[in-house]
């Protein structure tokens, strides 16, 4: 072994013991504060949608309820380990969902920085866990997201086992064939898509093969082996495929590709139609929300090959796919689009490795020393920045803005959706359950303007809080309504603002008491037509409680 070689491994130890030093400090810091965060609307249906998988198999097939089930078109294999955890008793059944959701995330975490050391060495490992776990939209949905944080680790997972079997294509073995497949099968079992991976498989172990002049032949049956596993694992976790292994996860592909939401999604300032999104959407909303880090990231690599031009590897073209073609592909399809880039986080992970890959590479390429200290210290700076942010958000980090939006969240808030999923309704649940309803006697009659179960979840959670409050629809006299931001709903809301929730000055969730007057203004079920946008606030009162 050369002197530079010994010389070199004392460091990349130190860059390793740092990386495995900061993934724990990540965990600790999450699960100490997993239960600050609320739950979201789609989690009660998520949660019985597992529950009745569970039944179909103990009852051999009997209970065919799951099979009406709307969720019947999504894999259940996140849905169904999360579950039989809850099923344990030993949590609250969301906390114990919850905990489930954030060991995916930090599942992805991990492998997105074991990807990152393994392509570009252990100090990339390092900044793509530093970069992965300083962005919010990330960070903020592995604790209460059980549809897309799942799904974006199981594909980081595959990647990585992807890009190992390109160093044994010549004799593959089951040692990564298996975990590959496995985890290929897992993440089809969370959502269908997860299907696009056995095409990368396909295309570019024929790259690969090429490259080594293997016969692509000779690659025809772990080809095959991997696709039979990974699909009977897809359906061995979702009841709706099994009944037709086939027909059925096509099916799933083309009711995604054609989901209609039903109601505007707000996007640049404008109330738009979510079944019929402008192609400019992903680019936007990635652009708006992803932190700085990333462009200096992406810029440095670029600056590190015009230094020193070079062929891309094969494994750096992947990630490149992973993260440009599907949305690529999402603005040339039709296809629903709403909730901001949250149906695409898969993304997010090769985009956080190329980001730190980028400035690893410069680092290396850059012969000034004042040169890549500034840019060492810029990076630091921004991204010490965002995790200020992200404290200040706390626990709404998915709600977070970068500058490029006005200057952040006060900026975009009136552009883009915020806490359009009501996790914020636990915060205000819990103030209308400490301080209860100004002058009124018996129970408090309370509606949601989106899910009740959002604050059910909170009031209802004791027999004193299920005895004290009542929930009812908007148009049963309410005396409190929760109210979101969500489609700008809230400004239809008329009464006295008893408590707002905000962060950075941006209501997210208000309680209003609607006593003296209808909630609703007249000939709308909910509110002023969503259509419109931009109907006036009725008779809003400055708040009692609360700042906005």
């Amino acid at each position: 072994m050369s002197t530079a070689q010994t010389s070199s491994e004392p460091i990349r130890s130190r860059w390793t013991f740092a990386t495995v030093v900061l993934w724990g400090l990540i965990a600790v810091a999450a699960a100490c504060t997993v239960t600050h965060y609320g739950v979201t609307w789609d989690e009660r249906d998520q949660k019985e949608y597992a529950e009745e998988v569970i039944q179909w198999h103990t009852s051999f097939y009997g209970n065919d309820t799951v099979l009406e089930n709307y969720n019947r078109v999504y894999g259940a294999f996140f849905e169904v380990a999360a579950q039989l955890f809850a099923s344990l008793g030993v949590l609250e059944v969301y906390l114990a969902r919850h905990l489930m959701i954030l060991l995916f995330g930090l599942i992805g975490l991990a492998y997105s920085a074991r990807l990152g050391a393994h392509l570009f060495g252990p100090r990339a490992g390092f900044l793509t866990l530093a970069i992965l776990a300083a962005t919010p939209v990330y960070y903020g949905h592995m604790f209460n997201n059980p549809k897309d944080i799942p799904f974006a680790a199981m594909m980081v997972v595959a990647l990585y086992y992807l890009i190992r079997s390109f160093e044994e294509l010549r004799t593959p073995s089951w040692r990564v064939l298996g975990p590959l497949a496995l985890s290929v099968g897992c993440t089809m079992g969370i959502r269908v898509g997860g299907g696009i991976l056995l095409m990368y498989m396909a295309f570019f172990w024929a790259l690969q093969s090429r490259n080594q002049g293997i016969a692509v032949r000779s690659l025809i049956k772990p080809v095959v082996t991997v696709f039979i596993v990974a699909w009977a694992t897809m359906v061995l976790f979702w009841p709706w495929a099994l009944i037709n292994p086939i027909l059925h996860p096509l099916q799933a592909l083309s009711h995604f590709s054609s989901h209609h939401l039903g109601e505007p999604s707000l996007f640049n300032g404008q109330l738009i139609d979510a079944t019929n999104p402008p192609a400019s959407y992903l680019p936007y909303w990635f652009g708006v929300k992803l932190p700085e880090v990333y462009l200096i990231g992406w810029a440095a690599g670029v600056l590190a090959w015009v230094r020193r031009p070079r062929r891309l590897k094969l494994s750096t073209e992947l990630l490149l796919t992973a993260w440009l073609f599907p949305l690529f592909m999402a603005s040339i399809a039709v296809t629903a689009m709403y909730d901001g880039v949250r149906h695409y986080l898969f993304t997010v992970p090769p985009m956080a490795i190329l980001a730190a890959a980028g400035l690893h590479l410069w680092w290396d390429s850059c012969g000034r020393r004042w040169i890549r200290w500034t840019v060492g210290v810029g990076f630091v700076g921004f991204l010490g920045w965002t995790v200020v942010d992200m404290v200040s958000l706390h626990p709404y980090q998915t709600v977070y803005f970068n500058r490029t939006a006005g200057g952040g969240l006060a900026g975009a808030a009136d552009q883009y959706e915020t806490d359009y999923w009501g996790a914020s309704t636990k915060e205000a649940a819990e103030w209308l359950l400490a301080n209860g309803l100004p002058n009124h006697n018996g129970p408090v009659r309370v509606a949601h303007t989106s899910q009740p179960f959002l604050h059910e979840h909170v009031l209802h959670a004791t027999e004193a809080g299920r005895q004290q409050f009542v929930t009812v629809a908007l148009d049963e006299r309410p005396d409190v309504v929760f109210t979101t931001t969500r489609a700008r709903i809230d400004r239809t809301v008329a009464g006295t603002r008893l408590h707002v929730v905000s962060r950075q000055g941006v209501p997210l969730c208000t309680v209003v008491d609607v006593r003296r007057r209808d909630p609703r203004p007249a000939g709308s079920p909910h509110g002023a037509p969503l259509g419109s946008g931009t109907g006036p606030v009725l008779g809003v009162q400055p708040p009692v409680g609360g700042a906005l």
